[in-house]
């Protein structure tokens, strides 16, 4: 999409501001503007509830009429106030990322599979906006970019509209050059940037890139549901131990009440090699593990983590229930069977 370099040039020369806020206290409270974010929420929850499965006639009916609704008010603002920077905005997330009525080809039902059908049947889903809607909504965010240039919100939302508009290189490209200035945004606005760099690494089919957004997403907002939920996911359909993050592991383990494996290691520790070439490879290791979060922490780097545990030696594992007591420590190297052993006695009702 153009605007691309325009906007990730301006995010670099304008990022000075701190964190605005986002919805609730836009730049202007007019009704027109309220009766248009309140249109949007609604058609976002309906199209939401309905994303893969067909909508019948009265939601079909109900999507259009918010999507006009909302949008008419947007842009209703806009023509008497074209300097409202709320209300372009409005328009573009409108036509960019709210829900619409489009009609596909209907999945045949299994005795209708082989039928010879030249024209196949149809049915309604609700999906985000086309090709012409992308276009002019992504012109009516740069527009409000234009007119409030340091509004870290209004950055969040052109790359998201990016990505609703299948622009998922723009949308990357984005959401890295907000990232590089997450200092000047609120922990929620790094869990929204992070999330946006997860959505981007999936459609991408890059599944460790993925995992490492989300635990970027869980550590500044460990209460973020959608990124806790996909993070629990992945974590629970590798064939390997998906190691986190400390501050992720940790809020996972809350939220799942889960018991945590800590792994202390650092990287010129010879034994520390030999657990990761022997021991965590193992079918039963990693079966087994998968009642834990497992946590991956380098001595070297996390010296306030070795202080706070006690650790003196690598390898440690260290393993605690979900609150963080300690139920046991597994000192030095330990062959698979023997380190399976100490591992069902730290948990044995597992």
């Amino acid at each position: 999409m153009r605007g691309v370099c325009l906007i990730s040039t301006a995010v670099a020369l304008c990022l000075v501001a701190t964190a605005a806020p986002t919805w609730a206290t836009a730049q202007e409270s007019a009704a027109e503007l309220v009766e248009a974010r309140e249109a949007y929420e609604q058609n976002v929850a309906l199209g939401r509830s309905l994303e893969g499965r067909p909508a019948s006639a009265e939601e079909t009916a109900e999507a259009e009429r918010l999507f006009q609704e909302g949008l008419g008010k947007a842009r209703e603002y806009a023509s008497l106030h074209p300097r409202s920077a709320e209300a372009h905005r409005m328009a573009g997330i409108f036509l960019c990322m709210a829900y619409r009525p489009v009609s596909v080809p209907a999945d045949p039902a299994p005795e209708e599979a082989s039928a010879d059908d030249s024209e196949p049947a149809m049915e309604t889903v609700l999906r985000r906006g086309g090709a012409k809607d992308c276009e002019e909504g992504l012109a009516e965010l740069r527009a409000a970019l234009r007119l409030e240039k340091n509004r870290l919100d209004y950055f969040l939302d052109y790359a998201e509209a990016l990505y609703a508009c299948e622009d998922i290189g723009g949308c990357q490209e984005q959401a890295l050059s907000l990232w590089d200035h997450r200092s000047s945004m609120s922990n929620s606005q790094c869990a929204r940037c992070a999330c946006l760099l997860a959505d981007c690494a999936s459609r991408q089919n890059q599944p460790d890139a993925e995992m490492r957004w989300l635990q970027e997403a869980v550590r500044y907002d460990p209460q973020h549901e959608d990124a806790g939920q996909r993070l629990a996911d992945i974590v629970a359909a590798q064939p390997r131990i998906a190691w986190l993050s400390y501050e992720a592991g940790k809020a996972l383990a809350a939220n799942e009440k889960k018991p945590m494996l800590i792994d202390f290691s650092t990287s010129w520790c010879g034994w520390c090699r030999k657990m990761e070439s022997n021991v965590f490879p193992n079918p039963e290791v990693i079966s087994f593990c998968r009642q834990f979060v497992c946590i991956k922490v380098d001595g070297d780097q996390r010296k306030d983590l070795t202080s706070a545990y006690g650790v003196d030696g690598y390898p440690t594992t260290v393993v605690l229930d979900h609150t963080g007591r300690e139920l046991h420590r597994i000192v030095g190297y330990r062959p698979s069977a023997r380190y399976l052993e100490e591992l069902r006695r730290a948990v044995p009702n597992h």
